[in-house]
């Protein structure tokens, strides 16, 4: 069905009355949950955000497809979750007297 195709890597509440999933549905890879009528083995109501990736440096779509997942226990969800950072280095241009005029670097540090 048209639910079922947009979830990656679905898994059971433990009481098995949730499907939590991955999906891109709202364009962003996002933690999603569907409710699930066991007795009459049907989902019921429309799927339902349970957490937001919407900032592109943390997102699951950061974690290797080797190591995705997604596990649910009790009362918690464990997500890897890929998260791109930067660093800026910077450099001291000097001009030692033995370099004929060419500016060197001589000392390099670096800021997050």
């Amino acid at each position: 069905s048209a639910e079922t195709s947009e979830m990656e890597l679905p898994r059971w509440s433990n009481d098995g009355s949730t499907i939590y999933f991955l999906s891109k549905r709202d364009g962003n890879h996002c933690v999603w949950g569907l409710r699930f009528d066991a007795a009459h083995h049907r989902s019921v109501g429309e799927p339902f955000p349970v957490m937001h990736f919407h900032d592109p440096r943390l997102t699951p779509d950061q974690a290797s497809p080797d190591v995705r997942g997604i596990t649910v226990s009790a009362d918690s969800i464990f997500l890897n979750v890929g998260e791109v950072t930067t660093t800026l280095w910077i450099g001291r241009l000097t001009q030692p007297p033995w370099a004929g005029g060419i500016r060197w670097l001589s000392s390099l540090s670096f800021s997050r």
